[in-house]
Parts: C-alpha cells; structure tokens; sequence
C-alpha cells in the first residue's frame, strides 16, 4: 500500500478471507495505535490529542469469503466497492515492485487494455494454452485433457498393500499406469487409467464441453496420436467404463485383489501438452515471450508442488526480466 501511496494512489479495498477480523482491528485501531489519546473509562470516550501519521488513504475493508479463489473475491469486491471506477490495480498483499505504477495506469489507458500485467508467469494448467495465446504467444503445443480415475481399496482389504507399488513405467508415454498409493489421512488409492475428456475440468464421465471437445478433435496432433496408438487409446476408454478391466490390470501388481475390493474413488484431469506431430510433451515446457513466462506442460502433480520446481521457474522469470 505504501508503494501504491508513493505513486499517488490512495484509495484501497482489500480483500479478506481467513483472519479477517485482524486486519479489520488493525485499521479500525489504526490513528489510534499510531497517536497519542486519552481515554475516558468511565464514558469510554476517547480523545486523540494528534495524529501522528501522514496516510491520508480511504481503505475498505472487503469480506470476500475464507474459500473463495482470487477472480472471484476481486468481482465480489468490485460488485460493492467500486462502482462506476473505470480502471483499478489488482496486487496480491505481499507484492513488491520498484516499477512506475502510474506509467503502467497511463500504458494502459491509451492502448485502451482490457488487462495489463507488469510481467506473466502463466501456471495456469488446463488453460495454460490458451492463456498464452491470449498474451500472443503462438506456440503449437495444446492442451489435451486425460482424466484419471481412482478406485479405493475396501478397508478391510487395505493390508493387501503395506507400501506404495509402482508399475515400471512405458517410457512412450508420460503416464505412470495404475499403481496403488497409500494415503497420509489414510485408506489405499488404485490406480489411474488415462482416458481423453471431454470437458478441460470433466472430472465426470458425463462432463462435457463443446468447445473443449471440438479443440481436441480439430488438432491434428491428437489425430496423428491417435492413429499412432489406437490399441492403447481404446484400452483405456474400455477400463474407464468396465470395473473388471481396471480390476484386472490392477492384479498385474497385487494378483489377489478382487473385483469386490474395489470402490469408488475420485478423478483428476492431467493438462497435457501435445505437440502438432502427436507427441505428449514429457517434461516441463517454458516457452518465453516478452514481458510473459509460460508454463505449457508439468508432467506430474508431484512436481508440480515441488519447490525446486518453483525455484526453476523463477530463475527463468528473472533471466525473462534482465533480458
């Protein structure tokens, strides 16, 4: 806020969550933590004798919800806050910059932008493509979704597994295989298959998006991946519908386990990036452009929460920004 100050801004909303009766007291009590007073105990009035501070800011004070992800708390605070306010700055509480943030306000009022960022880092996964298109990157990698089914093992069949139990992985495709985990709250996870969605976030069978589906079936790298594959494509689609075949490639690893010792489990989709010649990119793709870092492909939700993995992608953010 400071920093914003500097600039000559200084009107604020924050949007708060988790703790948010801490920072309301701390604003509420602000002149008088920062001056001297007298209080009455008696009245219980209180006389601030100066003000020993020089922010002179409006600051509101937004209750946006403990769970609500960043784009919704910003439209649920411009909703009530900021009325006919044709332009304002988004920055997370922590965030620090030594650039001209009115030049930046003045940028983007003459080139008429309906958004526009001191620098990109795109993560944003299922859409990491299309964020970077938008932005004018025109790499050829797609995103092609492939949702991931789990089955859990009954409880009274988890000491089947004592560890976790790992296929040997095919090195053609970035896939692990069905594999069992057990789980730090507990319980034993199996699985997954790798089967096309068609919906970005269709964690369901029945999820569906025409304009997700019709992307993936316009791309001529998923075409040539399919005609390269088609045994294990169809494999796939047959497992994620008949318990029996999951249960079966299953039992390559833990050979006693049943059909009945299965039940349902939860789904992710995988945000993989393919190449125009039907590829499946299998390692982290960066793809730089000015003023922008796109992250294109992560090969594994392990890796994705790695802080070596975060370390990497700033250390190019910081080599993009001194070039």
């Amino acid at each position: 806020m400071r920093t914003y100050s500097a600039h000559g801004f200084r009107r604020f909303v924050l949007c708060t969550g988790y703790r948010s009766d801490v920072v309301k007291s701390y604003f509420l009590n602000y002149s008088s933590m920062n001056s001297d007073f007298t209080v009455d105990l008696k009245r219980n009035d209180v006389m601030i004798h100066s003000v020993d501070h020089d922010d002179d800011w409006q600051v509101t004070v937004a209750y946006t919800g403990e769970e609500t992800m960043t784009g919704g708390r910003i439209a649920r605070a411009a909703a009530k806050y900021l009325g006919n306010a044709e332009h304002f700055a988004v920055t997370y509480g922590d965030g620090l910059t030594n650039a001209d943030l009115k030049g930046e306000l003045d940028f983007h009022v003459t080139h008429g932008s309906i958004g526009t960022v001191l620098f990109l880092i795109n993560c944003t996964g299922l859409y990491c493509d299309r964020v970077s298109r938008i932005a004018g990157n025109r790499d050829p990698a797609k995103i092609v979704p492939f949702r991931g089914e789990y089955y859990k093992i009954r409880a009274e069949r988890q000491y089947l597994v004592k560890n976790l139990i790992y296929p040997v992985p095919d090195p053609k495709f970035p896939f692990l295989g069905a594999h069992f985990t057990r789980l730090i709250h507990g319980g034993v996870e199996a699985g997954p298959n790798a089967v096309l969605a068609f919906s970005r976030e269709g964690y369901r069978k029945t999820d569906f998006s025409l304009r997700d589906t019709i992307e993936t079936l316009t791309y001529r790298g998923f075409w040539r991946f399919f005609l390269r594959y088609p045994s294990m494509c169809v494999e796939e689609l047959k497992r994620s519908f008949s318990k029996e075949l999951f249960c079966r490639s299953l039992q390559r690893l833990v050979p006693v386990l049943k059909v009945e010792d299965l039940a349902p489990g939860g789904a992710g989709v995988r945000a993989q990036a393919m190449a125009p010649a039907g590829d499946l990119l299998q390692d982290f793709y960066f793809v730089r452009q000015a003023g922008a870092l796109h992250v294109l492909n992560a090969p594994s939700p392990g890796a994705t929460a790695s802080l070596a993995i975060a370390d990497a992608i700033l250390e190019d953010a910081k080599e993009a920004l001194a070039g």
